[in-house]
């Protein structure tokens, strides 16, 4: 079986995918605390903000310790340039339904109108990281 990343890519991705999970565990409990008081938004939002924090320390953790694309990646520019897309896209999503009067927050819980916002954020932050590490990186490399 060929492997996709070197020795290395997989030690430091181990490593990371442990603290990502010890952090979903954590918010797990904590979500689980607030729930009992006082639900702050329905269940597929809640799961959602979940993995999102998780989500993104494993990948600015991979890109800022080199471990975050394979030796099979030939356009991370295009796979940046993607996830901006697929942000703007969803920003675009979000903007009309705020504009058609949605409410991200009602009666104290958020409403699904928050989820196309929240995932416009996450991809968005995508691209920016792994732009600023391609940037960072050809910099380096003229050096």
């Amino acid at each position: 079986m060929e492997r996709h990343y070197d020795e290395y890519q997989l030690t430091i991705r181990y490593r990371i995918a442990f603290r990502a999970l010890l952090l979903t565990l954590a918010l797990i409990l904590a979500n689980g605390l607030v729930n009992t008081f006082h639900p702050w938004a329905p269940p597929l939002l809640q799961a959602v903000a979940l993995l999102l924090p998780p989500s993104l320390y494993f990948f600015t953790a991979s890109v800022r310790r080199g471990a975050y694309l394979s030796r099979r990646e030939r356009h991370p520019l295009g796979a940046a340039l993607f996830f901006l897309a697929d942000g703007a896209v969803l920003a675009a999503v979000a903007a009309m339904r705020l504009a058609a009067g949605e409410a991200i927050a009602r009666a104290g819980q958020l409403t699904e109108a928050a989820l196309p916002l929240g995932m416009a954020l996450f991809f968005l932050y995508l691209g920016a990281v792994l732009l600023w590490q391609l940037r960072r990186e050809r910099a380096q490399g003229d050096e």
